[in-house]
Parts: C-alpha cells; sequence; structure tokens
C-alpha cells in the first residue's frame, strides 16, 4: 500500500544507462539501489480513482532537487543520444512497479535544459 514513508522505506531506484557517452554499467541491483526519497527531495506518490473505477498511482519527482543528481543528469543522462532504462521497484514486496526507456532526443533536450 502507499504510505507517507513508501518513498524512504519501500520504492528503489534502478537505472541503467544503455548508451552514453561514457559508457557506465548498471548502478545498481534491486538488493543494493537506494530508496527514491534518497534522489529525489520533496517526491510525492499518492493514489486515486478515476471515475470509471480505476485505480491509479502517481509519482511526482524533480529531477533537479538535488545538487549531485542535478549535475548527473546535466553532465551524463540528459545528452543528446543518451539512453537509459528507468526502473522503480518495491522492494520488501520485491515486485516491479514501473519501467521505462528514456532516449534523450534534441527536443528533449531542449525542454530539459
Amino acid at each position: 500500500s502507499i504510505t507517507p514513508d513508501c518513498l524512504d522505506k519501500r520504492f528503489k531506484l534502478i537505472l541503467n544507462i544503455v548508451k552514453a557517452v561514457i559508457p557506465l554499467p548498471t548502478l545498481k541491483t534491486p538488493a543494493s539501489a537506494e530508496y527514491l526519497g534518497s534522489y529525489f527531495q520533496g517526491a510525492s506518490c499518492w493514489r486515486s480513482r478515476s471515475p470509471g473505477g480505476v485505480d491509479m498511482t502517481c509519482l511526482q519527482v524533480d529531477l533537479f532537487s538535488r545538487w549531485t543528481v542535478k549535475m548527473m543528469m546535466r553532465k551524463i543522462g540528459l545528452n543528446v543520444g543518451t539512453i537509459m532504462e528507468v526502473v522503480i521497484v518495491d522492494w520488501p514486496g520485491q515486485a516491479l512497479l514501473t519501467s521505462f526507456r528514456l532516449e534523450v532526443t534534441p527536443e528533449f533536450r531542449q525542454n530539459t535544459a
């Protein structure tokens, strides 16, 4: 279930840099990954139900809320051509919450600069 401390005690972030200017290994495994709250200051998570009865969970983060994450994203993560996989897991439940692959295009870079 979603609790106020889920970002600090349940949800972990795993980044896998698939393609980058500088080759990088997968940063973490689920067991060794940091909790999501340690990467993003002021992140929030909440659940709601649509009028049609669909349960939804929304996770909101500021990619640039912490200086170290901001510098990593600007120097490595947001270069045009970079491809990264972002995985969020519920570690106590050992369940995948979401996963997506992001390819940085010139348009994406322009909108996040």
